[in-house]
Order: C-alpha cells, then structure tokens, then sequence
C-alpha cells in the first residue's frame, strides 16, 4: 500500500442503504463513472430495512410536533432558493445499469449498534477487490471488513447530518464541522483525510445542510483524485486536519417542544427584521499621516451600496476602486472616487467596469509600469485580469488567468521570486470555506496549484479580505471571519510558511464591527502610504 498504481484506474466500490437515493449522491456516482481514472466497480445495498430510527421518531411526534412543523416549513421555504436540491430522491439503479456498475445485496447481521459482516458477505467484498470503498450507508462497523479495500473504507462525518446541525443553530456557538476519515476498528484510530469548518445559517436548518452535502460530494471526489494523482503516501502525510473535533459535542435528541419555543421567537423575530430593513454596504476612510485622524463614510444612495474597496496612489492622488451594486440590477460594477487627503473631499464615484455579469473586490496590482485589476468575475466563472489604459478612467480585458472556475476574491502578492494567487474556489458549496493557493513565474501565468489544496478549510478565515501585506519583515493575509454570518469580521494572518510544497498561517489580530457605531460587519480591509480603508454595513429602513 504504498502508492496508487497510475497505470490503472482506480476500484471505487460504494455502500448505499437503497437504490433510492438524494440527488447529491446520484451526482456524485455520475462524477465518478464520468472521470476517466476512476471506475465505479460495485455498489453494495444494504438487505437489511433500517426501520428503529423512524419508529424513534414516530414515537415522540406529539412532543416534537414544533420541531416536525419547523422542518415542514424550512423545507418548502428554503428548497425553493438553492440552485441545487441535494435531497431530491432519485432512482439510481438506471444510472449503474448504464455504465455497468455491479449491485450487490448484503444482510449483516445487526448486533446492538454495529452491523456485522459473514463470512460468505466478507468473501464476496473481497472478491470484488477494490481500491476504496466509500461508505453512504449501514450504519457502524467494525471488524475484518474495515481493511478489506486496498485504500480503506472512506466515511464522511459532521454535526450536520440532522438534528445535530439545529442544535448547533440553536446555539450559535458551534460552526458546522465536516470530516472526511479512512475507518478504523477504534473511532479514536480513524484516519482523518479532510476537515473543514463551514459557516451557519441561523434560520434554516435545510440550507445548512444542503451546502453541506453538497460540500461532501466535492471533498470525496477531490481526495480520490488526490489519491491517483499524488499517492498513498500523500493521504497518510495529511497531518493538518489532527485537531479535537467538535462533533458529537452537542445531544442526538430531537428538541422538544418547549425547547422549540425559544427558537421559533427568535426566527420571527429575525424574519420579521428582514422584511423591514435590510443590510446596506459602506466604505470608511482615514487619513494615516494625521494622528487624530477620524474615519470618514461615503455613503451609497439607498438603490445601491458600496463595498470591497481597494486603494492606489497614482500621480500623488488617491483612488478608492470598489463593488458599486445596483439592488435593481442584482449585479456589482466596478467604481471608483478620488480623495482628497488634504480636505477629505471625496468625488463622485465614476463607474469604470460594467459588464452583463457581477463584478466586485476590484483587487489591483502593478506589473512591469502598469497597473492591474483583478475584479471578482465567478459568476461568469472566470478569473480576468483587466489592465489600465487610460488610468483611472478605462481599462480593457489583458487576459483570462483561469476559466471554468467558481472563485471569488482572488488577491496575489509576489514573493520570493514567485507570484502567489490566493482565492476562494466552491463548486456546489459555499464560497467561503476552501481557500485555494496557486503558484507562477508571472502574473499572467501559467498557474500551477499547491499540493495542499485547499490550504485553508474554514470559514472562520478562508475567504480573502485584502491586500497581502508586510509588516514587521512578516506577510500578513486578511480575511474574512464568515463563521456565523457573512462578512462578519476581518483576520489578520500572519503567513509561517509558504512555498511549493507547503503553507502555514496563524491568526494574529481581529478586526471587529465595533470600529463603528452600529456596524453589524467589516470584510474588507486595504491601506496605502496615506489611507487607511474598510468596509462596514448597517441595516437601514427598507421603506425610506
């Protein structure tokens, strides 16, 4: 079991409690049948109907009553704002049949909480002789069956799988936690080969785990490539996910009706704000060479708000670039003022990128005399470089660095003879989360990605926040904390390590909302020689 053989695809048996199942899964199953390294061999079915925890549930329906409505209403409400639905039930069976996928039925034996395996069902798994078995069913096992794949029995495992995830909402202390672990006989022995810690949705339960599921697809398919591409010996060196796990810290109960009633007060109150005011965008600025120097807002007109600001110096005059989002368009332009450092008098913003897709973080560089913007273009699911001609005024496409991307908030710095790219890449899932390092020679590429991809998986400090900066002979990344809501606060980071083979950061400072009165976040923190610049939002009356 030393490495994976890159001569041959890799055997990737899957156990399933039914061939009905959510369409994450049925997604997942078409990804792999579909990657050309990877070939789904044998889907094992458990025999078995798994009817105690239903019967649980049906059991206490009268004292949850509060909580099944919740669900009801969570689900109708929720399912209808998400691209993608990952517990939609689909037949699978026609899928495997298309690209001749084995089904195997299997009846282990249930011995208290564990399933155990025959010997005849032992034998017939391992007859199939498979590279990885990922596990999406059965319940708990232990025993032979756990080495019988040459690479392990795959598992994911987080605090969102049901009730767990409301337990966490309820509290609003506890992110969302996801792993990703090759089993082991011990739970205390289990491999971890990913964890990532994601942000939470207050109000509903349904949307939390969706991304979730989502987010799990995406993280199997990623470390089987891992395992092809880079080796056995990559998965076992994944040491950067050995933190305590904050699973399993909270009751697997259902919440009782009495325990539902703070909850279900504090929703509508939550909904009831939000269809009387809603989240409004700002940018502050201070002068850096007056010592009692105090931040000054420019405020956007209530059809739009400002955000995402970036600072140059250009001739001895200042520009602030930022996010100029127009509600009535449902897009982001790029825009830019002039502040007059002197006076403060700020000028009237100057739309200088508009195009049919959103545009935000107007991160900008300068390369070899020129001056360089990398706006935030996921939607159009690129990554573009855009180059000053005429600055400030215009600037036209330079080139597309990367395509068939979702990346958001892309900043580079250049360092130890290399171009460094940070941004935030999601597919299905949330674009906060997963923070993606790339590496070049210049800054228009090519871009190789770092061997630790994602090099951050939390959402508490993965999504860039601004300029990489120097302070002390040390580079300091920003970034977003969107732990518990969006654009909540910004981390200053101090990066350890980075180079080709691996990166390290720690958290050294916090910037938090109350660097203003009633400001409910701060996400973008950016300075120059003369201005310091940020972001903050308030919540304003809807019905001005």
């Amino acid at each position: 079991m030393l490495n994976a053989n890159r001569e041959h695809r890799l055997k990737i048996g899957i156990m399933l409690d039914s061939l009905v199942v959510s369409s994450w899964i049925e997604k997942m199953i078409y990804d792999i049948v579909h990657t050309e390294f990877l070939e789904l061999s044998t889907v094992f079915i458990n025999g078995n109907e798994r009817m105690e925890k239903q019967n649980n549930y049906q059991q206490s329906v009268g004292k949850i009553s509060l909580y099944s409505g919740y669900l009801k209403w969570d689900y109708n409400y929720y399912s209808k704002y998400v691209k993608r639905n990952a517990f939609k039930q689909v037949k699978v069976e026609p899928l495997l049949s298309k690209y001749g996928c084995r089904v195997l039925t299997i009846y282990p034996k249930k011995q208290g909480l564990n399933n155990e395996f025959s010997d005849s069902d032992l034998d017939v798994i391992r007859g199939e002789q498979l590279d990885v078995i990922i596990k999406l069913g059965f319940d708990t096992f232990h025993g032979e069956i756990i080495n019988i794949a040459r690479y392990g029995i795959w598992s994911y495992c987080f605090n969102g799988k049901g009730v767990e995830a409301f337990w966490e909402m309820a509290s609003r202390k506890i992110p969302l936690e996801t792993r990703l672990q090759i089993l082991a006989n011990k739970p205390e022995n289990h491999k971890v080969i990913y964890r990532g810690m994601s942000s939470l949705n207050v109000e509903s339960l349904f949307f939390n785990r969706n991304l979730l599921y989502w987010k799990v697809k995406d993280i199997i398919l990623r470390r089987l490539f891992d395992l092809y591409n880079k080796g056995w010996l990559y998965i076992t060196n994944l040491d950067t996910y050995s933190q305590p796990s904050l699973i399993n810290e909270r009751p697997d109960k259902y919440p009782t009706n009495f325990q539902m009633i703070p909850f279900i007060c504090r929703l509508a109150i939550h909904k009831l704000k939000s269809r009387l005011f809603m989240e409004h965008w700002f940018i502050a600025f201070k002068n850096r060479k007056e010592k009692c120097s105090k931040f000054h807002i420019i405020k956007a007109p209530l059809n739009r708000f400002y955000a995402d600001p970036f600072v140059i110096e250009k001739n001895n005059r200042n520009y602030i670039f930022f996010e100029d989002y127009i509600y009535s368009e449902g897009k982001g332009n790029i825009a830019f003022v002039e502040v007059d450092i002197e006076s403060n008098i700020v000028s009237q913003p100057t739309t200088v990128l508009d195009k049919p897709y959103h545009l935000s973080y107007p991160f900008l560089i300068e390369y070899d005399g020129e001056i360089y913007m990398i706006p935030e273009t996921s939607s159009n699911q690129t990554i573009e470089l855009y180059r000053a001609t005429n600055f400030p005024y215009e600037w036209e496409i330079e080139k597309v660095l990367m395509e068939n991307v979702n990346a958001v908030d892309t900043t580079i710095i250049q360092h130890d003879g290399k171009y460094w790219l940070f941004t935030n890449v999601f597919t299905d899932g949330n674009s906060l989360d997963e923070l993606y390092l790339f590496h070049s020679d210049s800054l228009f590429g090519p871009w190789v990605s770092h061997p630790l991809n994602p090099i951050v998986s939390d959402a508490k400090s993965a999504r860039p926040a601004g300029n990489i900066f120097v302070h002390g002979g040390k580079l300091i990344r920003p970034s977003q904390n969107c732990l518990f809501s969006y654009g909540y606060s910004v981390n200053l980071n101090e990066i350890e390590i980075i180079n080709e083979d691996s990166y390290k950061e720690k958290k050294i400072k916090e910037i938090t909302p109350s660097i203003f009165k009633r400001n409910k976040g701060t996400h973008t923190y950016v300075f120059n020689e003369d201005l310091e610049v940020l972001d903050g939002r308030t919540n304003v009356f809807k019905f001005k």
